[in-house]
């Protein structure tokens, strides 16, 4: 049986790039909005995980970087916390299929969620 979250919560969104392809960026950004401004009614905390990279062609690897960087400032608007996840060298956090993390990449994502959920609970108390 699934609890109900309560208010105070902190929820984390990470999504991956599999319509980074089809999608505009003007379609991410309006799904993104639709589901922070539904999460503020909920919750006092969003968290919002910046598109991983991946191994792709340097046109969608700017698509990418230009809708984190949209993302950002809907954050800054709706008062979420966005969490860059740009590194300076990704291949080796990738694993052989260049698309889903590795185990060094996973538990490195979950180090810098757990960093941000943990501090701001602790701004809570």
């Amino acid at each position: 049986m699934e609890s109900t979250p309560k208010d105070g919560d902190t929820c984390v969104i990470e999504v991956g790039t599999n319509n980074l392809f089809s999608d505009e960026k003007q379609d991410f950004i309006k799904k993104y909005k639709a589901i922070l401004q539904e999460l503020k009614k909920k919750r006092r905390r969003v968290v919002v995980m910046g598109i991983l990279p991946r191994r792709l062609s340097r046109e969608m690897e700017r698509k990418r970087t230009s809708i984190n960087d949209e993302l950002w400032e809907l954050c800054q608007t709706e008062g979420a916390e966005f969490l860059n996840a740009d590194f300076d060298v990704w291949d080796k956090y990738l694993g052989r299929d260049g698309l889903h993390l590795n185990r060094y990449g996973a538990d490195k994502i979950a180090r810098k969620i757990f960093a941000s959920v943990k501090c701001c609970c602790k701004a809570l108390n």
